[in-house]
Parts: C-alpha cells; structure tokens; sequence
C-alpha cells in the first residue's frame, strides 16, 4: 500500500481548519449581531407608557418615555447618575428630549442638568426664573444660557395651566408654579425666551420685583399631571402641606393612579389632607440610601400605609421603571 504524500495530508488538513475558522467566524458574527439586534429592539419606541424614577440619591430625576417623547423632571445632584439613566432608557439613536422641567432651584434637582442640557438637544426647558447665588446654580445657568437658541431651542417660564401631548391619549399639564407670593411677578414675564440676553433680563426683572428676603424654593416647585386613558401620575417636586393645601383649595388635584412622593418623603410632605383626595395606589420615594435626613420619615409611610399604597422607593430598592398600557401598569426595580 502507498503511502499518502505529506503535501496531501497538509492540505486536507489546513482545508479542514479553514473551514472550522469560517464557521466560527460566522458564529461569531450571528452572535454579535443578536446582541446589537436585542440592543436595538430593547431601545426602540414602545407602546406603553414608562416612567423610570432614576437611583440619583438624594434627589430628583424622573423621566417619562412615550414612542419618541421624552419628559426629563429634574437631574438629581451629580451628572453621572442622570446621564447614566438616560443613557439607558433613551430610544436608540434619539438625542432629543422634548421637554425638561426643573421643579425648582435645589441643587438636589438640578446639579445634573448643565451635563444633560451639554449631552442632548431639548426642545424646551420649563423653568421658574428664581435666581440663588450658589456655584452650581450659576454653572447651570452658563449651561442654559451657552445653549439657548441652539442645541436648547427654548426656555418657558411655567404657569398653571399648561399642557402639552406626548401621543395618542397621552398628555400632562402644569397645575402648580409658584405661589401666592410669587405668582403675579412670574405673570408679569415673557412666556418664552429664545435668547440668552433675554434670559438674564427675565432673572433681573424677577430679582428686582421680589421682596421679603429668602425664597422658600421647595414650595414654589413645578407639580405636574400627567394621564394616559386611566392610567394617572401626579410629580409634586418638594412642595410641603401649605402647598399641597393651595392645590386642594384651587380644586386642581384629584385621584391619580401613581404620586411621586413629595421631597423625598419628609414629614413636612403627604399630609392626611392631600392624601384623602389623591388616594394613590402607588407612591414612589426617591430618596438616598442612610441620608441624614431621615427621608422617607416614619409617619409619611404610616399615612401611605394608611392610604393602602404600594410603596416603592429607591434608596432600598435602586430604579424604578413603572410601564403602563393606560389601563393597567407592572413595574421592576434594580439596585
């Protein structure tokens, strides 16, 4: 019997892992191309309705997804925790946020809003022009002002009253902005500002005409409703109960299905009052984890228990992501 040349035995044997090459090389590419496709389809617009209670610590930062509309309610504190949430949840290839309300000038609510407004295009910024002499605050509004009239398309002082649509049967309105005290001055400025002099003016003229000293910022806070057919979300920023009794004496509140849970839980928030009339099923706490605060205080969960509300909150269970179809609603947490 003839022996197989060598030369033969190498070819066959380099065809052979040629062939194991291209196949794994083709293995490989479907897998790759899975993982972008599900990465893909998992940031594609939805049907449903999200609402994603971002882990900012001890602070604010909520957004709201419907199709390609999206609604930013405060940055938190820092940058990072914002920017990481939107980065998560933001549609594939969508840089745009339509709307971004800063509920009131607390750094705990806007210290991440200059590296949102640098990272994305929004369409506008709702605002109340209350001036505060901190370095975050002025770094905010360099931000604002830098990107007005171009990646920033506009900026809206908030009045009652306002509303906007995010899609079909989807919508939300401002019910509060400001108070007694501040109102008839924030009536008095332009609506919109397009241009960065003008934005200094507005600030000016606000300064100028307000008297009695400090501000209370916590109870000027934007309070926001948003409804999807049954489905309903009340956002009250940080007011407190005199507040929440402006909102009850005006007639503006009723029941809504999910309450953001006023600054962060404190006693000061969710009186009985209040929760008589909104009877939340659902109340989310944003809140950081052993903050020396004490939020979410012990009688503001007594009350939401008393209420028969589900209590979710992130310092123990991180982001929330709550999805709703209009009728119904589930959510998950991650820590």
């Amino acid at each position: 019997m003839g022996k197989r040349s060598p030369d033969l035995v190498d070819a066959r044997s380099s065809s052979a892992e040629a062939h194991m090459m291209h196949r794994l090389w083709f293995v490989l590419g479907i897998v790759i191309i899975a993982s972008i496709s599900l990465k893909t389809l998992t940031s594609l617009p939805r049907s449903e309705l999200q609402v994603i209670v971002c882990d900012v610590g001890q602070g604010d930062g909520i957004l709201i997804v419907y199709g390609f509309y999206q609604l930013l309610v405060d940055a938190g504190r820092t940058p990072q925790p914002i920017l990481t949430c939107l980065e998560k949840h933001m549609p594939a290839g969508d840089s745009r946020i339509e709307s971004v309300v800063m509920t009131h000038p607390d750094s705990d609510h806007f210290g991440g809003l200059s590296a949102v407004i640098d990272r994305y295009a929004i369409s506008q910024l709702l605002l109340l022009p209350i001036p505060k002499e901190t370095a975050d605050y002025k770094l905010l509004m360099e931000s604002i002002s830098g990107h007005l009239g171009n990646n920033l398309t506009e900026v809206v002082v908030a009045a009652p009253g306002m509303s906007r649509v995010m899609g079909s049967s989807v919508g939300w309105q401002v019910l509060s902005a400001g108070t007694s005290k501040t109102r008839q001055i924030l009536d008095s400025l332009p609506l919109k500002i397009i241009a960065e002099q003008q934005l200094w003016d507005v600030y000016q003229q606000f300064s100028q005409q307000i008297e009695g000293g400090e501000i209370d910022t916590n109870g000027e806070s934007i309070v926001l409703f948003l409804t999807f057919n049954e489905f309903s979300l009340l956002l009250t920023g940080d007011i407190g109960e005199k507040g929440e009794q402006a909102l009850i004496s005006q007639g503006v509140l009723q029941h809504s299905t999910v309450l953001k849970v006023g600054h962060h839980g404190s006693k000061s928030s969710s009186s009985t009052d209040f929760l008589k009339i909104v009877q939340p099923e659902l109340a989310l706490i944003s809140a950081g984890q052993d903050n020396s605060y004490g939020h979410p205080h012990k009688q503001v969960l007594s009350s939401l228990e008393a209420s028969h509300s589900t209590v979710l909150r992130t310092d123990l269970m991180g982001e929330i992501v709550l999805t709703s179809d209009g009728f119904r609603y589930w959510w998950h947490t991650q820590k």
